[in-house]
C-alpha cells in the first residue's frame, strides 16, 4: 500500500470509528450533550457515507438523524421519507419521521407515524409528548409509564376526568388588567 493510500484508509478508519462512538447512544437529541462540532462532524461523515449508497435506507436515517441534530427538519425530515419510500415498512424510520415532525410542531401527523412506528426505540417517549400536545390526557396518561414519567399518571387522569382548562364559576368572558408601571419592571 503506498503512504497516501494508507494515509487515506487510515483517516477514513477514524471518521467510521468517532460515528460509531459519537452515535452509540442512538439519535435523538435528548440521549446526551453533543457539542456543535461533533455535531457537524456527524454531518459531514453521514454526508460523504450517503454519497453513491442514496437508496440505502440506513444511509438515509443516518444522515436524517445528522441533520435532525444541527437542527434542518426540513431537510431531515426528507432524508426520512425517501428512506421510506426505498423500506416502507422500516419502523425505525418511522420513528425517525415522527420524531422530526413532532420538533417541527406538526403533532397530528407526527403521532400517525409513531403510532406506524410500533415499538420502535424511542416511540413511547416521543408519543407521550405528541399526546401531551393534543391535549389527549387519557392516552398521555397510558403512556406514560412507558415513557418514564409515571408519576404524571394521576395527574393526567384527574384532567382527563374533570378537563384541564376550566372557567371558575361566576368568573367573566373578558377581564381588563390595567398596567401600573415599565421601569425598572413592568407590572401587570
Amino acid at each position: 500500500m503506498r503512504p497516501a493510500a494508507h494515509g487515506r484508509a487510515w483517516r477514513t478508519a477514524a471518521a467510521a470509528l468517532l460515528l460509531v462512538a459519537l452515535t452509540a447512544g442512538g439519535t435523538r437529541a435528548q440521549d446526551g450533550p453533543l457539542t456543535w462540532k461533533d455535531a457537524q462532524s456527524l454531518l459531514r461523515a453521514a454526508q460523504r457515507d450517503t454519497l453513491g449508497h442514496g437508496s440505502d435506507p440506513a444511509a438515509l436515517d443516518t444522515l436524517g438523524a445528522a441533520l435532525r441534530r444541527v437542527t434542518r427538519l426540513a431537510d431531515a425530515e426528507a432524508m426520512h421519507r425517501r428512506a421510506l419510500e426505498f423500506a416502507p415498512e422500516r419502523r425505525s424510520s418511522m420513528a425517525a419521521l415522527g420524531n422530526v415532525l413532532l420538533l417541527q410542531g406538526r403533532t397530528d401527523e407526527a403521532a400517525e407515524w409513531l403510532v406506524k412506528a410500533g415499538e420502535a426505540e424511542g416511540v413511547a417517549a416521543d408519543l407521550y409528548a405528541a399526546r401531551l400536545r393534543q391535549g389527549d390526557w387519557r392516552a398521555a396518561s397510558a403512556l406514560a409509564e412507558a415513557a418514564g414519567d409515571a408519576g404524571r399518571i394521576p395527574l393526567l387522569e384527574r384532567m382527563a376526568e374533570e378537563g384541564a382548562f376550566q372557567l371558575a364559576d361566576g368568573s367573566p368572558e373578558q377581564t381588563r388588567i390595567t398596567f401600573q408601571r415599565a421601569w425598572p419592571v413592568p407590572l401587570v
